[in-house]
Parts: C-alpha cells; sequence; structure tokens
C-alpha cells in the first residue's frame, strides 16, 4: 500500500513536472465553456480551462480520481484495484483525499500555464513524462 501511495505523490509531482514544460510549448485552440450541470465527467479528456472553472467541486474530484486512475495503470498494472482499497482503509484515505486536493492545485496550475489546453494534452504529457522517468526506481516498459 506504501507503493501505491508514493506513486500517487510521483504522479502528482510528474504532473507539476509536465505543467511546466507544457507551458513552453502550449498550441492555442479551445472549446467554449458549458455549465456545470451539462458537464460530463466521463468526457474529461476534452474539457478546458473553462470546463474545469464550471465544474463543481464534486465533478472536478471525479475527474482528478479518473486521471489518477488513467495514470496509475499507465505506469503500472493493477494500480486501479489498489487505489479502490487504498480508499477503503481509513488512514490511506485521508492521503488520497490530500493527493485529490493537490491534484486540483495541479489542474490549476496546468490550466494557468497553458490556458488553451486540455485535460487530454496534460495526462498525455504526463504519459510522455512517466516514459521519460523511473518513477518507483524501477525499469519501466513503455
Amino acid at each position: 500500500m506504501r507503493k501505491v501511495l508514493s506513486f500517487i505523490l510521483v504522479l502528482i509531482l510528474v504532473l507539476s513536472v509536465s505543467a511546466c514544460s507544457a507551458g513552453q510549448d502550449s498550441s492555442s485552440g479551445g472549446q467554449s465553456s458549458a455549465g456545470s450541470a451539462s458537464l460530463d465527467t466521463s468526457e474529461y479528456s476534452s474539457w478546458t480551462k473553462d470546463d474545469w472553472e464550471s465544474a463543481t467541486e464534486k465533478q472536478q474530484e471525479a475527474v482528478v480520481e479518473k486521471i489518477f486512475i488513467e495514470l496509475g495503470e499507465y505506469a503500472m498494472e493493477g494500480y486501479a484495484e489498489e487505489y479502490e482499497k487504498a480508499k477503503e482503509d481509513p488512514e490511506k484515505s485521508e492521503t488520497l483525499k490530500e493527493a485529490v486536493d493537490n491534484m486540483q492545485d495541479t489542474v490549476l496550475q496546468y490550466f494557468g500555464e497553458n490556458p488553451d489546453s486540455t485535460i487530454g494534452k496534460m495526462i498525455k504529457d504526463s504519459k510522455k513524462a512517466i516514459d521519460s522517468e523511473d518513477l518507483l526506481g524501477e525499469e519501466t516498459e513503455k
């Protein structure tokens, strides 16, 4: 379990780094914002800064959890199952809540540096960073 929690913290770091590096080669072109009631959290990869800002806190948390699971599974097979187990453990669920809060800050930072980007682009940049990093001191094969 400690490996999963440390991986979550590493993901936050990777997203922060990718947010900074993506700001240097940001591309333009965005979508207009929809009201938070019409935002679909299953289509989060197309969310823009306006979508993120108009989403409710509950919608943002749902998207952050999906980002965690998507990137976690990309980097480590079985991550989603470990994440769900960690949510059931009262001690670990508090750490996950802090990680969600940090990830929300990271998304805001990303959009601050890349206002015309999408969450999908942030995830793509994060996957590139995962591929180029030895996140847990192990060999990565992506």
